[in-house]
């Protein structure tokens, strides 16, 4: 427990010196990229055959011209008030074709409603992208960065971006917790707990390096 603690006290340290050493009128900071599940997720799962997905009415009555827009909100979600509060403008989603070259600079949205830690999580709704896939993808807009800005241009920009991960949910509610699941005989509540952060901070360093 003592590393997981020392890695999220050191994510904590990086946003925050970001923000501390940003310039007046200009963003916080270069990029957000973001990861996780419904919380997060603004689109990824309109083309994917799930019931995780919030591409029609109700959903988006709130957001600018009422448009259900993939988010599972009545409107802007919380990683867009992020981006307005770190003065970058709203992230891009993965799966959006546009996503690519100069409109990934600013940082992309990877999250998938119903997903989780671990790949298995949330498959009841149907389709999603599990968290170490979302992390696949990163690898994969890292690649298009370095294309865009060279090696050193891009270790700037990433080396300076925050990362959003809202995830785990899904693994308990949707998963653990789900009648009938298996994972009750498999792990005590605290060895699943245990599995499931050692499983996220080994995908944390996968997006690191």
């Amino acid at each position: 427990m003592a590393k997981v603690q020392a890695w999220f006290a050191m994510l904590s340290v990086i946003i925050a010196g970001n923000i501390l050493r940003s310039k007046s009128g200009e963003p916080l900071v270069p990029a957000l990229f973001i990861f996780g599940d419904s919380l997060a997720d603004a689109g990824n799962n309109n083309n994917l055959t799930t019931l995780a997905k919030a591409n029609y009415l109700p959903y988006g009555r709130a957001f600018p011209g009422s448009v259900p827009t993939g988010r599972f909100s009545n409107g802007y979600n919380s990683m867009d008030f992020l981006c307005f509060k770190l003065g970058l403008p709203i992230i891009p989603i993965y799966a959006d074709p546009n996503t690519k070259g100069v409109n990934l600079l600013r940082g992309v949205n990877y999250a998938s409603g119903a997903s989780g830690i671990e790949n298995y999580s949330g498959r009841s709704f149907g389709e999603l992208i599990p968290l170490e896939d979302q992390v696949n993808n990163f690898m994969n807009t890292k690649q298009e960065i370095i294309d865009e800005l060279g090696e050193e241009g891009a270790s700037k920009l990433i080396s300076k971006a925050v990362f959003s991960i809202i995830t785990g949910n899904n693994d308990w509610l949707n998963t653990y917790l789900f009648p009938f699941s298996p994972l009750r005989v498999l792990y005590t509540v605290d060895q699943f707990r245990d599995h499931l952060i050692n499983k996220l901070v080994l995908q944390i360093q996968v997006s690191y390096t």
